[in-house]
């Protein structure tokens, strides 16, 4: 048993052997150039200066308003997503026609953000000088529609592996629907919430597509975000600060992947 068990790990390590590759070529040592080209004076002569460049970057009074718009976008879109995926996913439980409101709720993800954003520059009238108010309001509600119902999906996920004697005991303790759901089904789905938190980052971080399709390179002073940063700066050859503020914004990222992966992985650890 053990031997043949050992060597169904091997056949399935060598089967992720090429991805694993693909991926260390793809990401890693781009992700370490970059890492080291930020720690040197230029391009041509190479020299080394330690963290001078992170220094600079991080005394930058636009890179400095890049992080804090970054995050607050993050904070309300994320935020705002995890609530409304909550009700919906309460929603879905309740559907009749699970199958056809899950179809719904996911085909905002494969539609193609070129084509949608011509809806909400129509309705928000986008531009570079847009308001705070109906800027925050064209992202935010762009980001809801679009990525909420995966959110949904995966909470609805977890929620189906809730064992019915648990709900049925809460019933007849006189708990309604609402609190049973809010106090037992959503503690019982603690690493779906973790996943569904970490998915719901890696969008918002991908926000910069969006903000770019309906502000433009340029947009308004409380939607510049570390992106903009970055694109600004490679547009303008300094390279060295595009790799200092292109690993300040990864690092920063890992963070607060680091915040929600536990939440993940806590019901695997109980395993």
């Amino acid at each position: 048993m053990k031997s043949s068990k050992r060597l169904i790990d091997l056949k399935l390590c060598l089967m992720g052997l090429p991805a694993a590759l693909a991926f260390f070529a793809l990401y890693i040592v781009p992700f370490g150039i970059t890492g080291w080209y930020s720690l040197l004076s230029n391009s041509f002569s190479r020299q080394f200066v330690g963290l001078q460049n992170y220094t600079r970057v991080l005394n930058n009074p636009n890179f400095r308003l890049a992080v804090k718009n970054t995050l607050i976008i993050l904070l309300m879109t994320v935020g705002g997503a995890s609530l409304l995926a909550g009700l919906l996913a309460y929603l879905l439980l309740r559907a009749r026609r699970r199958i056809l409101a899950l179809s719904i709720l996911v085909l905002p993800l494969f539609i193609p953000s070129v084509s949608i954003t011509t809806l909400w520059q129509a309705a928000f009238h986008t531009s570079a000088f847009s308001s705070t108010g109906s800027a925050y309001c064209a992202l935010v509600s762009l980001y809801l529609w679009k990525y909420s119902g995966a959110g949904a999906a995966l909470l609805y996920a977890g929620l189906r592996g809730v064992e019915r004697d648990i709900l049925d005991a809460a019933a007849l303790d006189g708990a309604g629907e609402v609190r049973t759901y809010l106090r037992i089904s959503l503690p019982c789905v603690q690493a779906n919430i973790g996943l569904m938190l970490l998915v719901l980052l890696m969008y918002a971080f991908q926000l910069y597509k969006e903000s770019y399709l309906l502000f433009g390179a340029y947009p308004c002073r409380n939607m510049y975000m570390i992106q903009h940063y970055i694109s600004n700066h490679f547009n303008k050859l300094n390279f060295q600060n595009v790799a200092a503020s292109a690993v300040s914004l990864t690092v920063l990222s890992l963070l607060l992947y680091m915040l929600a992966y536990p939440l993940a992985g806590r019901e695997r650890g109980r395993a």
